[in-house]
C-alpha cells in the first residue's frame, strides 16, 4: 500500500513538473548563455571571440509590426486554444450526458429485475406450491 502510494505520488509530481514546464514563459528558442569563454586543453589555440552577428538589413518600406487588420500568431494562438477548449467542454458535456443515461438504464434494469424476482417469489410462496411452505425444520441433535 506505502509503495502504491508513493509511486502515485512520484508520478503526480512529474506531471506537475512537467505542466509547468510547459506553461513557462521563459522562451524555449533562445540558446542558454554561457557564463564565460571555452576553456581550451593546454597547447591548443584559443579560437576566436564569438561576435554576434549584426541584425539583418530590412528595407526601409518594410514594417516589422504586422498590420492591424491581421490578428498577431499569439493572438491566433489563444483564439485557437478557445475554440479547442470550447470543443473539449461540449465533447465532454456529450459524453457526462451519456453516461448518466447508461447509469440510469442500468438503475432501470437492475429494478426491473428485482422486481420479477420479487413477483417470482411472492407467486411461488403464495400458492403453496414451494417446498418451504408447511416444512418442519431438521431436528438438532445436542
Amino acid at each position: 500500500m506505502q509503495n502504491t502510494r508513493t509511486y502515485i505520488a512520484v508520478m503526480a509530481i512529474a506531471a506537475s513538473a512537467s505542466l509547468l514546464a510547459a506553461c513557462s514563459n521563459e522562451d524555449d528558442a533562445t540558446p542558454p548563455m554561457e557564463s564565460g569563454p571555452p576553456a581550451t586543453a593546454p597547447g591548443s589555440t584559443a579560437p576566436a571571440p564569438l561576435s554576434p552577428e549584426p541584425p539583418p538589413a530590412t528595407s526601409p518600406g518594410a514594417s516589422t509590426t504586422p498590420s492591424s487588420g491581421e490578428p498577431s500568431t499569439m493572438d491566433q494562438l489563444k483564439a485557437d486554444a478557445d475554440d479547442a477548449g470550447d470543443a473539449i467542454s461540449e465533447k465532454a458535456t456529450e459524453l457526462k450526458d451519456d453516461a448518466a443515461a447508461a447509469a440510469e438504464r442500468a438503475r432501470q434494469a437492475v429494478a426491473d429485475g428485482a422486481a420479477k424476482a420479487d413477483k417470482a417469489i411472492q407467486e411461488e410462496l403464495g400458492s403453496g406450491n414451494g417446498s418451504a411452505a408447511g416444512t418442519t425444520p431438521p431436528a438438532t441433535t445436542n
